[in-house]
């Protein structure tokens, strides 16, 4: 028997790789790798970067948020959610590898 998250608390099952565009994947690293702060038309400075439509969609689905107390303006940062749906789509990228 398994316990119901709370409300309003999301788990990897709810955001599945799979479902995630190419741009929202490509997003998650660039995050993972990079300090995005808000630019005109989105955040970081290109190759880097993430356009508004990406992160919007991706803080809808709790992926990532905006930090307002980082240096330099707001930030995009990856939730707890969104580092372990990364570590989801490393893992079965290594597994396509093998």
């Amino acid at each position: 028997m398994s316990a119901a998250a709370p409300a309003g608390v999301r788990s990897v099952t709810d955001s599945d790789p799979a479902q995630l565009s190419a741009a929202q994947r490509r997003a998650l690293r660039t995050l993972k790798a990079f300090h995005c702060h808000r630019r005109p038309g989105g955040f970081g400075r290109a190759p880097n970067s993430v356009s508004l439509d990406v992160a919007s969609s991706m803080i809808a689905r709790g992926l990532c948020r905006q930090d307002y107390s980082a240096r330099g303006g707001p930030a995009l940062v990856l939730t707890g959610l969104g580092a372990a749906v990364l570590s989801v789509i490393q893992q079965r990228a290594q597994r396509r590898q093998h």
